[in-house]
């Protein structure tokens, strides 16, 4: 699949050309050119929301959850009545409760609880 998605043209002054492949390459879990992509779209137009979502997503899957936080903050600036930012804002703060939850784990020492929150956290980032 990703060799369909490279070929993807992309128009240098269109936004939703990049977030379009970036969902693709979220999909392959190709998260680096994923990012890559909606940074582009930004470039654009810094108040494209869209690319802000899938940004937060791509910041999601390679588990910096505070970066991700601040993205999807200013998707929700942009269009706060989104409902994928919503939805989006629901599972990141999911994230948020579930990280607390294991820092809390191994600060007393409970390795096997911490790794079971560990795991689920890597589970739902991607």
């Amino acid at each position: 699949m990703s060799s369909l998605i490279i070929r993807l043209e992309t128009k240098n002054d269109e936004p939703a050309y990049y977030t379009n492949r970036a969902i693709a390459w979220l999909k392959c879990e190709n998260f680096a050119k994923a990012q890559e992509d909606c940074k582009a779209a930004l470039r654009i137009n810094p108040k494209f929301a869209k690319a802000y979502n899938r940004l937060s997503k791509c910041y999601i899957a390679l588990g910096d959850l505070q970066e991700a936080s601040m993205t999807l903050q200013k998707s929700i600036e942009l269009e706060p009545s989104n409902a994928v930012n919503k939805k989006d804002q629901k599972h990141l703060s999911d994230l948020h409760i579930i990280e607390t939850l294991a820092m809390k784990a191994i600060a007393e020492e409970k390795f096997e609880k911490a790794a079971t929150n560990l795991t689920q956290l890597m589970e739902d980032c991607t």
